[in-house]
């Protein structure tokens, strides 16, 4: 209350003077000025009260204001404090991460040398790797062997094995046996080229079978090979067939040079080898059984011969 008062006070001359501008100063009366005096007075403690509240709402507020301003203050300390508390958790997954980004480009990088490696092999192998699905389709094929059978990896891959390769049957039986979880082997001629061909089968990671996988050889040379080795151990069986050796012991006469034959007779030496031979003889005469024989001839022909070596000297 001493407080409204004393901002009366000080608000007084200032509402006298505004009545004093409004009213005529020389017109008002006594009793009109002492009215006017406590009409001021009484202004200006309403003013003062006023001015009090005012005040006081504005210190209020200032008061709110500055109580959320510590309020967002201390939201914002603990704020950092959490950011700090994981700050050192946060450099540690960042670190974590950036040495596992480089382990899985390492990794990245072993396996596209090792798919590149893979692939080279296949690609310069007389090989051909094969993945078929449960309805003998093509899913994946790839080998040098493709440009043999004239045919290329996209022209495969979707279609069905009876499709592409229509004449091996023999496959397409192993197939299913592969499917119920054997093992299939053979050696099939797809038009001029021999494979050796081993399926086995291709299961989930359940374990059930949802395909097959293959890889197929090419033998051709091999096989081939095997066709000339075969023809030539033919061509010698006839040979021999038609050789006639003498073996064993033979008994021969130590004076006449006879032979004596199974059957106990003695025959003429040439007799018996061209009965036991395909030897055929033909007969002359040796210079010692000539000169035994027909000395005069011989004798003749020695004499002649050394004539005709004098007069070649």
């Amino acid at each position: 209350m001493v407080k409204n008062l004393l901002s009366g006070a000080i608000l007084f001359p200032f509402f006298t003077a505004l009545l004093k501008f409004y009213f005529l100063e020389e017109l008002l009366s006594t009793f009109e000025t002492l009215a006017l005096i406590v009409v001021g007075a009484f202004l200006g403690i309403i003013a003062g009260v006023f001015v009090r509240r005012s005040q006081r709402n504005l210190h209020n507020r200032i008061d709110l204001l500055t109580a959320k301003d510590t309020e967002s203050n201390r939201i914002i300390d603990d704020f950092n404090e959490v950011v700090s508390s994981y700050k050192s958790e946060i450099e540690n997954i960042n670190e974590y991460l950036h040495n596992a980004i480089e382990e899985n480009e390492k990794v990245k990088q072993i396996l596209w040398e090792s798919e590149e490696r893979l692939s080279n092999a296949v690609t310069n192998a007389p090989i051909v790797l094969y993945i078929l699905d449960d309805e003998h389709r093509f899913t994946f094929i790839q080998g040098n062997v493709l440009d043999s059978l004239g045919v290329k990896s996209g022209d495969i891959v979707g279609k069905l094995l009876s499709d592409v390769f229509p004449k091996s049957i023999g496959l397409q039986n192993g197939l299913e046996v592969v499917l119920k979880g054997g093992i299939f082997e053979t050696e099939i001629k797809i038009r001029r080229t021999w494979l050796e061909a081993r399926i086995i089968p291709q299961k989930n990671e359940s374990g059930e079978i949802v395909g097959v996988v293959g890889v197929a050889t090419d033998i051709t040379d091999r096989k081939m090979a095997e066709r000339q080795r075969e023809k030539l151990i033919k061509e010698l069986k006839q040979a021999i067939s038609k050789i006639r050796i003498l073996s064993g012991l033979v008994p021969i006469c130590a004076n006449c040079k006879k032979i004596r034959d199974d059957k106990g007779y003695w025959n003429q030496i040439e007799k018996y080898i061209s009965e036991h031979s395909d030897a055929v003889f033909s007969h002359g005469i040796c210079p010692d059984c000539a000169q035994k024989l027909y000395p005069e001839l011989y004798n003749k022909k020695v004499t002649e011969n050394a004539e005709v070596n004098d007069g070649n000297n």
